[in-house]
């Protein structure tokens, strides 16, 4: 600097407005900062006053610069940088910032006399000299300044400051462990804290919220400037399923003096599944008088969050129930409600106490057998009272039921094809309900009854042909599941049987028919043709017959190898060489099975029973109709939800299979067009595991 000035010629201030009304704070605090000889003082104050201060102490003047703002509270932060400084305001602002302009600025020297010609006018070859003031961001003023004894070139003061320095604290990060939580999880978190600004911001505290509910707090250590550190291990413990929102907050008392305090806080949103684990709830219902498993119980839990039905076993499982208490409730067709608490632990598998279930009051059962062979009549008809209100058919065991029957006398009248018309009183109970136990009927007179079965190994032959005397309309029938047939209206006299079936050979017996007499033609073995391959398709589960399944040998390049399983699951495959196959099966939702088997030229060989695993990841059941539980063939089964659209229809015996379900919980509808429709919300756990829910009854 040279001695010879003896003033200064100093700043013209302009403003910016940048924002409108801001929110801003007060501001108190001095900064002086050595300029070589020339202090700079700046004062906040909570007057509403900003004052600049510029001094030479060689030559004793004084210049005053205040800067009027409205009235103000609170404290804010400031910094200031070698050739340029700012001060930074937060807070609260109470007055629109458009007031302020030229008129509110004036200077003064200390001795009070007012610098004339303001704003004074400055050449551009002046060094600017910047302040700033940020009320959040909003506006700011600029100056620029110079000294000059002459009216020549100016010199240029260049003011040499120690900049002041600021912490400034961020959430940068968060995660949780597992990265995809369920209901029954315990969530961990970690999260980042970062100083993003230039100074050192001392210990603070934190907290974390879980939809606004602090659950955990702490202590950050003091951070250098663009340091960071992370927080591991804060339990969250298990949230419900559905979204919640995780809030982190560093500084949560506000105990450090950053530059921007409003950039604290991050907030994440978490999606928690449902409780999905192989766990499952297992039961097993029986009818309380007879002991007998009872298929087709609905059973549901919380008042049918989740549902199911038993199977042909009696047998029921639920997925997907959450860990706790719970209302297991259960009821069926002729069966009273009942309803127990159960608890569900975690991980592990709950299996239910045996339920036993008590007939409906006004529930008449009771059960049609053949009088010979002790056999049940399937799709015999029952009815009471001339079945104006009450009529029936039997289910595959023979059995029948009627409901809400008045109590007192009634008569029941039965009968099934090619047997026997009864009809007898009965009386039904005031209280509980009715069994009237079986009732034993004989086929009608001029038949010939009997069944055939293969030779080899005893087993009742399915859809065998049976005729006599050369067949033609009224002479011919096919076996029934069980091998059983009956031809009606047959003459007197003797009679030339003849019967065969899919691979076995032809046989012919006579047979001498009485006229009015009901002939009994007993066990008939007819052997397979030679070189057969024979056998039973079992589901791997529940242990009933695999319908429809392909089975072939040797990949089926051979149209005899080539074949498909009846309804009791029985197949056979012909014109089988002698030597080392390939003996290969699968079904419609059952998985792939393959085994090495060796056949003997001309022999036939039996594989026993044969169990298909179902496939991974599916739905199965059967439709049966619920009066006379018998199998719904062709009923439609629609399964939504979860981002799911699959339908499928039911088989000939009613079952049917959803395939490739994924975790989730789906509403299940079964319906048919001569039936209500019956509607099922069941969880299946995905993991491939195949999900029976049982025996869906139509009314």
């Amino acid at each position: 600097m040279k001695n010879h000035v003896r003033h200064f010629v100093f700043i013209s201030f302009i403003f910016f407005l940048l924002m409108t009304p801001i929110i801003a704070a007060a501001f108190e605090g001095t900064y002086r900062g050595d300029m070589g000889g020339i202090v700079l003082s700046v004062t906040f104050s909570n007057d509403g006053k900003l004052s600049w201060r510029i001094s030479d102490w060689a030559y004793y003047y004084y210049y005053f610069y205040e800067f009027d703002m409205p009235p103000v509270s609170g404290k804010g932060t400031y910094s200031f940088n070698q050739g340029r400084y700012e001060i930074t305001l937060k807070g609260t602002w109470s007055g629109d910032i458009r007031a302020l302009n030229d008129s509110n600025f004036h200077c003064t020297r200390l001795a009070g006399q007012t610098m004339p010609g303001f704003p004074l006018s400055v050449s551009e070859d002046m060094m600017d000299i910047y302040g700033t003031i940020y009320c959040s961001g909003s506006f700011y003023y600029k100056g620029r300044g110079s000294w000059s004894d002459d009216p020549g070139p100016y010199g240029v003061w260049l003011w040499r400051t120690s900049p002041l320095t600021s912490p400034d604290l961020i959430v940068s990060s968060m995660n949780w462990t597992p990265s995809a939580p369920k209901s029954a999880d315990d969530i961990t978190l970690e999260f980042t804290a970062k100083n993003q600004g230039d100074g050192a911001s001392g210990s603070c505290s934190y907290q974390v919220k879980v939809d606004n509910s602090i659950v955990s707090s702490g202590s950050l250590p003091s951070l250098a400037a663009k340091n960071q550190t992370t927080i591991s291990g804060i339990n969250l413990g298990k949230l419900s399923q559905g979204n919640h929102i995780i809030t982190v907050i560093v500084d949560s008392n506000e105990t450090v003096n950053e530059s921007d305090e409003t950039n604290n806080v991050l907030s994440r949103t978490i999606a928690v599944q449902a409780d999905w684990y192989n766990a499952k709830i297992t039961g097993l219902i029986k009818d309380a008088q007879t002991q007998k498993p009872i298929n087709g119980i609905i059973v549901q839990l919380d008042g049918g969050v989740l549902q199911t039905n038993t199977n042909a076993k009696g047998k029921f499982t639920i997925y997907g129930a959450s860990t706790g208490n719970h209302k297991l409730q259960v009821w069926g067709f002729a069966y009273d409600f009942k309803q127990y608490d159960i608890n569900v632990y975690g991980y592990k598998d709950t299996p239910i106490d045996e339920i036993l279930m008590t007939k409906l009051k006004g529930t008449v059962v009771g059960r049609m057998v053949d009088n010979q062979t002790g056999e049940p009549l399937a799709a015999g008809t029952a009815q009471l009272d001339g079945g104006g209100k009450w009529r029936t058919r039997t289910d595959e065991q023979g059995y029948f039921m009627f409901l809400s029957v008045t109590p007192g006398a009634h008569t029941l009248q039965a009968w099934g094809y090619a047997y026997n018309f009864q009809e007898q009183p009965i009386t039904v109970n005031a209280t509980g309900a009715t069994d009237i136990g079986n009732r034993y009927f004989s086929i009608v007179p001029n038949t010939i009854r009997g069944q055939i079965v293969d030779a080899d190994t005893n087993r009742p032959i399915m859809n065998a042909h049976v005729q006599y005397d050369g067949g033609g309309v009224g002479k011919e029938t096919k076996t029934n599941i069980s091998g059983r047939f009956i031809l009606v209206n047959v003459p007197a006299g003797v009679r030339q049987l003849q019967t065969w079936g899919w691979a076995y050979q032809f046989n012919q017996t006579a047979v001498a028919q009485n006229s009015g007499a009901a002939t009994d033609a007993g066990k008939i073995g007819i052997r397979p043709i030679g070189g057969t391959v024979n056998g039973r398709l079992l589901d791997a589960d529940n242990g009933l017959p695999v319908y429809n399944a392909f089975v072939q040998m040797d990949g089926g390049i051979y149209t005899p190898y080539l074949t498909t399983s009846l309804l009791n699951g029985d197949f056979i495959i012909y014109n089988v060489t002698g030597g080392t196959h390939l003996f290969q099966t699968w079904g419609y939702a059952y998985r792939f099975y393959q085994k090495s088997i060796t056949a003997t030229s001309g022999s036939n060989l039996n594989l026993g029973d044969i169990l298909l695993t179902p496939d991974p990841n599916t739905f199965n059941g059967r439709a049966l109709d619920a009066g006379t539980r018998l199998p719904i063939s062709g009923a439609t089964v629609i399964l939504t939800g979860n981002g799911q659209n699959i339908t499928t229809t039911s088989f000939p015996d009613g079952r049917f299979v959803l395939l490739n379900i994924p975790q989730g919980i789906y509403d299940i509808t079964v319906e048919d067009a001569t039936h209500n429709l019956v509607h099922i919300k069941a969880a299946h756990p995905g993991n491939n595991v195949n999900v029976d829910i049982g025996d869906a009854m139509l009314p």
